[in-house]
């Protein structure tokens, strides 16, 4: 994460970073991560419920360690349009034979509400306004524990696509594609790129299909 602040000072980005962490990073407000629940990623939303939400700002933007910053980004709170939470919705792929485990995710999404086509994330950044949290929560908690009695294993991704599809009328103002200046996931320095944020994954790992 220090990496992450370093490069988004260097862009012009002087906002505060409030972090979950084992030990202390310059440059930031740090907050004991360890006694968290890891499993799935599960501590982005638990943190975001016990402490982050406690915090005096409007709006919460989770930044996943390891992002880059290109340049100072825009607005990024126009990337909620009227929706009280922006999570960049990938479209969705074509699903085969070999992808039943994504199969029954789509399927899950599809009970629990969300409208297909359905959308999958990473879950490496989204922003979510503060009288939204306890909602997100509870959305996340539901499909959580709903996933757990359908035998799927849950995590964040899928539970933040789930809450995203939920929260907006139109998933498609949601796509990376639609606010590509903002964030995306691939190389450091992708070609033709005009992201400020850039999240280099290395494999897929989508909660949602």
């Amino acid at each position: 994460m220090e990496a992450t602040i370093r490069s988004a000072r260097a862009a012009g980005v002087f906002k505060s970073f409030h972090v979950l962490t084992d030990a202390p990073i310059d440059g930031c407000e740090c907050y004991d991560g360890s006694c968290l629940d890891m499993v799935g990623g599960l501590h982005k939303l638990s943190a975001l419920k016990a402490g982050i939400a406690k915090l005096n700002y409007e709006y919460f933007v989770w930044i996943e360690p390891g992002s880059q910053f290109r340049h100072n980004p825009p607005d990024p709170i126009r990337a909620l349009s009227r929706s009280p939470i922006h999570v960049p919705l990938e479209t969705p792929r074509p699903l085969d034979s070999s992808s039943s485990s994504l199969i029954a995710i789509e399927n899950l999404l599809a009970q629990c509400g969300v409208r297909r086509p359905i959308y999958q994330t990473g879950g490496e950044f989204w922003i979510v306004a503060r009288t939204a949290v306890d909602t997100v929560c509870e959305l996340a908690s539901f499909l959580w524990q709903t996933a757990k009695k359908h035998d799927i294993s849950p995590n964040a991704p899928m539970a933040l696509a789930y809450c995203m599809q939920m929260l907006c009328a139109f998933p498609q103002k949601h796509t990376i594609e639609a606010n590509s200046e903002l964030w995306s996931p691939g190389p450091l320095n992708p070609p033709q790129s005009t992201a400020a944020i850039v999240y280099p994954r290395v494999a897929e790992s989508h909660g949602a299909a």
